[in-house]
């Protein structure tokens, strides 16, 4: 089934962008890098990708999404190649430029070639989130020994390198066999040469009704929310284990690598749970992973006392439910919107949360010393708070 394979290969893709995951922020911090700076990495990483967010849906559109899904994983490995020169700023602002611009080819893409795949297999478009929870599911599963290996791959080498290379090689393997998969409807060209034509079919395509802008609200605070808890979880962490930010050591990738593979582990049990309940039960925690996200993720921040196994205890089980906040609300974009307006639709909404990410960022690289990261999981507990309401009232308008 093209579906299944689609969600296989590009779960595997974003799990090999994850070899370096668990401990990419301390090697940064190992080479010389501030902690300040790492903000500003990634506010150069927001304003890239909503640069090219802009021509992204232009070059999708003529290209197709299979190609574009191509392009962006081959430039996620070229990513990995340029972190090699760390503590080079200006060639680490580039590499993270590089990645925005992945990530904005990569965005929709998947999506609405998953839904062609699901329309050719004359499924269901609902069932496009039990797919994503596939999706989730198996990146989880991957992630679990990712973690464990990118770890093993820096104790045995003695050194973080050996692991950003590895990354790369993998990931241009992975698009190689994305390439295999064949894109089962003819993409819908348009006449680029005609900006009028252009720029009027954008207009018919994208209303700014009700459901299009609270979806893009809530899009926008679900990415202010992750910020921390992807990027700098790891300080975090380290603190807790040795008090310190410290330069290389096998202790260090090692305790970083079980935290990484413990909540990938939690989430793929999770996700593989979410798929064989019942449809109630499903609804019942879709509606209530804002709620406990806000608690768990609170206690595993301020309520530990520093304790190493609780906190990784409960940072895990929060992210379980943080990851069903994304999966839903990226599966509803398939649910409400035709084929063609998957991908831009998914493209606006993430040009619109990288203005309010890099804004963000940019804040905190020069209002925020380097040991005040935990201002930004407050943050993000409070937009958890006000995902809830936004939700339901997302529900209530297209019941």
């Amino acid at each position: 089934m093209l579906a299944k394979r689609l969600c296989v290969l590009f779960s595997c893709a974003e799990s090999c962008r994850l070899l370096t995951g668990a401990f990419h922020v301390i090697y940064l911090l190992s080479t010389g890098i501030e902690l300040r700076y790492l903000f500003l990495l990634q506010a150069t990483f927001s304003i890239s990708n909503l640069i090219s967010e802009i021509y992204s849906i232009r070059l999708t559109a003529v290209i197709g999404p299979r190609w574009a899904l191509i392009m962006g994983v081959n430039l996620w490995g070229l990513y990995f190649f340029l972190c090699l020169f760390s503590p080079n700023i200006f060639i680490l602002v580039f590499a993270y430029a590089v990645y925005g611009c992945g990530f904005s080819l990569v965005n929709g893409s998947f999506e609405q070639w998953l839904e062609s795949c699901i329309i050719n297999n004359n499924e269901n478009k609902s069932s496009s989130i039990d797919y994503m929870r596939m999706r989730r599911k198996y990146f989880s599963l991957l992630n679990v020994v990712v973690g464990f290996v990118g770890a093993l791959f820096v104790s045995l080498s003695n050194s973080y390198y050996i692991a950003y290379v590895a990354s790369a090689i993998l990931l241009f393997t992975v698009s190689y066999f994305l390439c295999l998969i064949p894109y089962v409807e003819t993409p819908k060209k348009i006449n680029c040469n005609n900006d009028k034509t252009y720029k009027a079919t954008q207009k018919d395509n994208i209303i700014l009704d009700k459901k299009t802008s609270l979806y893009f609200l809530i899009a926008i605070i679900t990415s202010i929310l992750f910020m921390p808890i992807l990027h700098l979880w790891q300080p975090l962490f380290e603190n807790i284990y040795s008090g310190e930010i410290l330069g290389f050591s096998i202790e260090t990738a090692m305790m970083l690598g079980l935290v990484f593979s413990s909540y990938n582990l939690f989430n793929f049990i999770f996700n593989h749970i979410t798929i064989k309940i019942k449809q109630h039960q499903k609804k019942w925690i879709d509606s209530n992973s804002s709620i406990f996200s806000v608690i768990l993720l609170s206690l595993s921040i301020y309520a530990t006392n520093n304790n190493f196994i609780l906190t990784c205890l409960l940072f895990s089980l929060s992210y379980c439910f943080l990851s069903q906040i994304q999966i839903i609300h990226r599966s509803r974009a398939i649910v409400f919107w035709s084929d063609e307006k998957i991908n831009q639709v998914l493209s606006y909404s993430n040009f619109l949360s990288r203005i309010f990410t890099a804004s963000i960022w940019l804040f905190y690289f020069n209002f925020l010393q380097n040991g005040s990261y935990k201002t930004m999981f407050s943050v993000s507990i409070l937009c958890l708070i006000l995902i809830y309401p936004l939700n339901y009232i997302s529900k209530k308008i297209n019941n």
